[in-house]
């Protein structure tokens, strides 16, 4: 170890060699200082716990570092000269803050603090983009770059070590992945104002294809934010232990985009996030008459450590501002929409013909199958009951919409009349076939065979099944048609079926009703189209024909709806309408937790309007009257603006729809009043 160790070597010696550790080049600096008539003294500070020497017990191993304290024109300074890449200004000086330095003269009585402005960085920022030539134009971006303090010691070291052309293809690199075939239009240009303290980096790019296809049909472009986020990454690493922060820091900029004209939907954004460890802003804001989209970023430091206690707080902290370091926007082909909106609106016509051809013989064939089959005996005569193949009464069930279990109450009853209770009118019970289909277990049990009786269900699974039958087909009401509604009534009359079945054995008439006829498959052919497209809806496959959660569309309309900018890349549908009878894309109105929304295609062209709530001055409802099918809702803006939503009445979910929108309304708009022009009943 020798005395070198504590002793530092004379000024000249240092000076001769040309070398020195940091209480040589201490004493040198001091020592020219004072050649200058400049007042200097070596200083002490322990880089790891200088913030807490004052605390601890003196000691000869309390200092790990030496530097220099200079007094000059009424200011202190505190000089490191072991420090490169400094700039020539005084007062800019780069200094890390060490808490208390031990100034070795012979005034000294305490510890002095370093607390100094030029202890830490700023950092300031300008990336814009010109994408005002569209999805398939070519973008431009200019990058401007401003460091002062520590950040530019860094960087003017980069410089030095790697060069200005081997930091120009890095940083061409580093944009080009987010880029592809990103071009430089000029090298990395570097502006040292030493003066001042501050560094400055201008990068110019080509951008030949900004925009990148996605999976349906749009283009998206992707910005990110690198000089804050850095700083804001989760640490890693498990357990809880004290963590570092740089400090002070103080970074702040902005990010604009140039789109081309066109009916762009931002939504204004204002984070803040104060807390004892930083304090960040973020802002979204958009110019429409310039169309310029400019994201605001602001950071600014306030302690150089987490304690150990406290690092769940600083992580949630972080969390609260991780979704802001990014930053993407969807367009599409206008040229290939308006043709592709066109050739949609001939290919409609033509089918909406089809439709009408289609369905008129779709109700000529059930006619021909329905007047078939209602005047068919089913060799009734040499049966007991109904007999049929379970198969082909299910079948025939969903293929009917749940009308076939009352054409086989109407024949079961039909026995009854004939060979039992000849009073009784068997058309009127088909029609109420769920209120009656007690009864007809009771006249089964009461007119079956002893020995066949294990085959037939208890009564009270009998009148449960009775309670679901009813319960089913007394909310199609409420609920339409739908799944459940078709596949309830072939099961309930299932255990009947599987009875009436075993009291006939393979009879003639039984053969001769589960025997498949033309009438059947005409009736399959006629309505298998229906039946699917109606359980496309209940999916959501297709366009329903009532008032659905937004929970029920699929992601394909969701993410239509977010590239189109209807709604906003973090929002959901809350409750959504469509009045297009097949696509959630070519018409659809609704809300999210933020804004009203609605869009349509009239004449090949494509239409939108969106409305956050804080700008809706007024809501007006005209609920639909008995011979109207949707409920219509004016959206009156602050700015005198309005726009429709329509709402249909199926099953009354006009009203939930109505309810949870001016919910969500008054939320944010408390003083506001809506006028239910039609009071809901």
């Amino acid at each position: 170890m020798g005395s070198n160790s504590h002793f530092p070597s004379a000024a000249g010696d240092t000076l001769s060699r040309r070398y020195g550790d940091c209480k040589d080049k201490a004493v040198l600096l001091v020592t020219l200082l004072g050649e200058l008539g400049i007042q200097a003294s070596p200083a002490l500070v322990n880089t790891d716990t200088g913030k807490i020497v004052p605390t601890l017990l003196p000691s000869a191993v309390r200092f790990n570092h030496a530097i220099v304290q200079a007094s000059f024109n009424g200011q202190t300074y505190w000089l490191d000269p072991t420090l490169m890449d400094q700039g020539d200004a005084l007062g800019y000086l780069y200094q890390p803050d060490y808490g208390f330095a031990l100034v070795l003269s012979d005034d000294t009585r305490q510890l002095v603090s370093m607390a100094s402005v030029a202890s830490g960085s700023r950092i300031r920022f300008t990336e814009e983009y010109d994408f005002s030539e569209g999805v398939n134009g070519k973008g431009l971006a200019r990058i401007q770059t401003a460091y002062q303090g520590d950040e530019a010691r860094r960087m003017r070291g980069r410089i030095a070590s790697e060069g200005i052309k081997t930091l120009s293809e890095q940083y061409v690199g580093y944009y080009g992945k987010q880029f592809k075939g990103l071009e430089a239009v000029k090298p990395l240009e570097v502006a040292d104002d030493k003066a001042g303290g501050e560094l400055r980096l201008e990068e110019s790019y080509n951008l030949p294809a900004p925009w990148q296809p996605d999976d349906e049909g749009g283009y998206t472009v992707y910005v990110y934010e690198t000089q804050i986020s850095p700083f804001l990454r989760l640490p890693e690493g498990s357990g809880r232990r004290e963590l570092a922060l740089k400090h002070p820091l103080d970074i702040e900029g902005a990010i604009r985009l140039k789109f081309r004209a066109n009916e762009w939907q931002f939504d204004d954004v204002a984070l803040e996030e104060s807390n004892p460890f930083f304090d960040y802003h973020y802002s979204v804001s958009f110019d429409k008459s310039t169309n310029l989209l400019t994201l605001g970023y602001r950071y600014l430091s306030k302690t150089d450590s987490v304690p150990a206690d406290k690092v769940d707080d600083y992580i949630a902290a972080l969390k609260k501002v991780a979704e802001t370091d990014s930053y993407g926007v969807i367009d599409y082909n206008q040229e290939t929409s308006a043709t592709q909106a066109q050739e949609d609106g001939d290919t409609d016509s033509h089918v909406i013909l089809i439709i009408i051809v289609v369905g008129f013989l779709m109700l000529c064939a059930i006619g021909f199958a329905t007047a078939s089959w209602l005047i068919d005996d089913g060799h009734s005569q040499n049966s007991r009951y109904y007999p049929v193949s379970p198969l082909k009464a299910v079948l025939l069930s969903l293929l009917t919409f749940g009308l076939y279990p009352c054409y086989w109450t109407y024949k079961n009853w039909q026995y009854v009349q004939k060979q039992l209770e000849p009073g009784i009118w068997p058309m009127a019970r088909a029609i109420f076939a769920p209120l009656w289909y007690y009864h007809l277990y009771l006249s089964l049990a009461a007119n079956g065979d002893d020995d066949k009786r294990r085959w037939l269900i208890p009564g009270w699974l009998a009148a449960l099944l009775m309670l679901i039958y009813i319960g089913v087909s007394a909310t199609k009401k409420f609920h339409g048609v739908n799944g459940l509604a078709l596949i309830v009534p072939a099961l309930v009359i299932l255990p009947l079926v599987t009875y009436i079945n075993r009291l006939n054995g393979r009879s003639e008439a039984y053969v001769y009703n589960s025997r498949w006829r033309w009438r059947h498959w005409l009736l399959a052919v006629a309505t298998l189209p229906l039946l699917l497209f109606t359980l496309a809806q209940d999916v959501g496959f297709t366009a329903s024909d009532r008032v659905i959660a937004g929970s029920d569309l699929w992601q394909r309309d969701i993410k239509f709806m977010k590239r189109k900018a209807i709604i906003a890349a973090d929002e959901n549908p809350v409750y959504f309408y469509s009045d297009d009878w097949l696509s959630n894309q070519k018409d659809g109105n609704g809300f999210t937790e933020g804004r009203i929304f609605s869009y349509w295609v009239e004449d090949g062209v494509f239409y939108q309007e969106t409305a956050p709530f804080d700008t809706v001055k007024n809501i007006d409802v005209s609920f639909a009257k008995d011979d109207e099918l949707t409920t219509t809702i004016t959206v009156y803006r602050d700015d005198g603006s309005n726009f429709l939503l329509f709402a249909a009445k199926e099953a009354r979910k006009d009203r939930q729809f109505v309810r949870e929108l001016i919910e969500r309304w008054r939320r944010v708009r408390p003083q506001s009043r809506d006028n239910n022009g039609g009071q809901e009943p």
